[in-house]
C-alpha cells in the first residue's frame, strides 16, 4: 500500500490510536499494545499504517516514534505529487504549443486546399470509439446510420436507444441479410421502443453516421471496423452524403411489423438480392460482403437457387432469375 492509499485507508482503530500518540512525545509498539489493550501486532500493524500516512515518524532507533500533524503530513504526502503534476501541465503546454506551432509548415506542405482540415483519419481501435463516443454526447438533434451486421447492430445499441431517449431523431439501415437474426430482432424492438425508426435494404456498402447534419464517421474501407474510420466536417461533403442516407431511407423497407412477419421479409428479399448479385456478375466475395454475410452463406444460397431454376452456371442463373421476376423492381 502505496502512503497516498495509506492516508485515504485510516480505519477507525488506527484512528483511535493516533489519538492515543498526542498524549505522548514518543511511544512505541509494546506502549500502544498496553494502554489500547490490544495485542502487541495489531499495535505494530497500526502504527505502520500510521508511519505510512506520514501521521507518525521514526525517532531514532528501536522502533520509537513521535506523533506529527495533519497538515505536517499533507505537506509529506502532497509536496512531490505536486511536483509532479506541474511537472507534466508544463510538459503538455509545451508540447501542444510546439505541435501547434508546426500546423502552418503541414499545411503549407500538405496544401491549403478548403478541404483539408475536413477530414480525419481514425486508426482502427480506441480512436475511433473515442470519436463516436464524443460525437454521441455531442449529438443533439439527428442521428442517421447504416449496419453493416448483426455484430455491428448488437455493439451500438445501447448508444443508438440512449439518444432515442432523449429526444434525438434515430434512424438506422440494416441490411435484409440479418433481419432474421435474434439479435438484429432485438434491436429493432428496443430502438424502435425508444422512438428509433430501422429500415433495411439489400445492399449496404459501408458503414457510416451521420451526426446533426454537421458530421460524417464512415468507414475507411469495406466491413465495418477494420480500416479504420474517416471524420468528415466539410459542410458540402456532409450534405451530399446526407442526400445519399435520405435516398436510401427513402427506397428501404419500413413494413417490418412483428418479428415472425421480419423473417419473412428476410427471406423474400435475400432471395431477391442473391438474384440481382448473379445477375451483375459479382464475383462471390465482393456479393457476401455487399449482402453482410460470409462467404460460405453466399455460396449456399447461390446453390439452392440454382437448384431451384435449374440453372447449371452462375450467369445462366441470373438470367433465369430475371426471368422469372425474382430481381428487385428498379
Amino acid at each position: 500500500m502505496t502512503a497516498m492509499q495509506s492516508a485515504h485507508a485510516i480505519d477507525e482503530e488506527t484512528l483511535n490510536l493516533y489519538r492515543l500518540t498526542l498524549r505522548y512525545d514518543t511511544l512505541d509498539s509494546e506502549l500502544v499494545a498496553r494502554e489500547a489493550d490490544i495485542p502487541q501486532d495489531r499495535a505494530a500493524d497500526a502504527l505502520a499504517r500510521l508511519h505510512a500516512a506520514r501521521l507518525i515518524q521514526p525517532v531514532g532507533v528501536g522502533g520509537h516514534f513521535r506523533p506529527t500533524s495533519p497538515e505536517w503530513a499533507e505537506a509529506e504526502l502532497l509536496t512531490p505529487v505536486l511536483a509532479e503534476m506541474y511537472a507534466k501541465q508544463r510538459f503538455i503546454e509545451e508540447t501542444r504549443k510546439t505541435l501547434q506551432g508546426l500546423g502552418t509548415v503541414y499545411r503549407e506542405a500538405r496544401g491549403n486546399g478548403p478541404l483539408g482540415e475536413d477530414f480525419t483519419f481514425l486508426p482502427p481501435g480506441d480512436a475511433v470509439k473515442a470519436a463516436c463516443y464524443r460525437l454521441i454526447q455531442e449529438c443533439t438533434m439527428e442521428f442517421a446510420a447504416t449496419h453493416l451486421s448483426s455484430t455491428a447492430v448488437g455493439d451500438v445499441l445501447p448508444d443508438e436507444t440512449e439518444m432515442a431517449r432523449r429526444g434525438i431523431s434515430v434512424r438506422t439501415l440494416v441490411q435484409h441479410s440479418v433481419l432474421a437474426k435474434l439479435t438484429v430482432q432485438s434491436y429493432v424492438n428496443k430502438l424502435t421502443g425508444a422512438g428509433g425508426e430501422v429500415r433495411a435494404l439489400p445492399q449496404l456498402w459501408f458503414r457510416l453516421a451521420i451526426f446533426d447534419r454537421r458530421t460524417v464517421l464512415v468507414s475507411a474501407g469495406p466491413g465495418d471496423e477494420a480500416a479504420g474510420a474517416v471524420l468528415v466536417r466539410n459542410p458540402m461533403v456532409v450534405a451530399r452524403v446526407h442526400e445519399v442516407f435520405e435516398h436510401l431511407w427513402g427506397t428501404a423497407t419500413s413494413d417490418m411489423d412483428g418479428e415472425s412477419g421480419r423473417g419473412e421479409l428476410a427471406s423474400s428479399q435475400l432471395r431477391a438480392a442473391v438474384a440481382q448479385m448473379l445477375a451483375t456478375g459479382c464475383t462471390d466475395e465482393v456479393s457476401a460482403r455487399r449482402l453482410g454475410m460470409s462467404l460460405r452463406t453466399y455460396r449456399r444460397h447461390v446453390a439452392n437457387m440454382m437448384t431451384e431454376l435449374g440453372a447449371r452456371t452462375r450467369f445462366q442463373a441470373g438470367l433465369l432469375a430475371r426471368d422469372a421476376g425474382l430481381l428487385p423492381a428498379v
